[in-house]
């Protein structure tokens, strides 16, 4: 298979599927996409101070997916998403800051806190995923969206969520 095929063989992998096939490591999969578009929703509540607040995440939510529904809406597993960072809110914020040694969320870049709360909920709440998959995932959107000392922290921070996850109930 050339190139461009398997490049269009990754773009049209449904959204339920694991991620990027063998040999497709820079490639956008389904799911790269719809974290990328939770994180957006993530951001977006962030942005309006609201992040902290599982409640007015799903507002911001279900505003999002009005506002997106003539457009390309929001992918299910994006909508997935968001609602189980809203539904664990807190834990994954206490999560984040016992595991993000002598960094408080209030100092990370608001894309880093996303990106986080993405990878805890992935790595913490969430069966089918391996942990690697979240941790490489995250760290992928990081080196596309954030600082350029983002992907090595959270690569670090989300290997420990691993690493001690049993302690959280997984």
């Amino acid at each position: 298979m050339s190139a461009p095929e398997q490049a269009e063989q990754v773009e049209t992998v449904d959204a339920t599927s694991d991620d990027a096939p063998a040999g497709a490591a820079h490639a956008r999969t389904a799911r790269t996409k719809a974290r990328h578009r939770a994180l957006d929703v993530l951001f977006e509540a962030d942005a309006k101070g609201l992040a902290g607040n599982g409640a007015d995440v799903l507002r911001v939510l279900a505003d999002r997916r009005r506002r997106t529904v003539a457009q390309d809406g929001l992918p299910s597993y994006a909508i997935d998403l968001v609602q189980g960072v809203a539904d664990h809110i807190e834990i994954i914020d206490e999560i984040i800051e016992t595991n993000a040694r002598e960094w408080t969320l209030r100092r990370m870049p608001a894309v880093d806190r996303g990106l986080l709360r993405l990878g805890v909920l992935e790595i913490v709440f969430l069966d089918g995923l391996e942990d690697a998959v979240a941790i490489q995932q995250a760290t992928l959107l990081a080196r596309e969206l954030s600082t350029d000392d983002s992907p090595r922290f959270i690569e670090g921070v989300l290997q420990e969520v691993a690493r001690t996850k049993a302690v959280y109930g997984d």
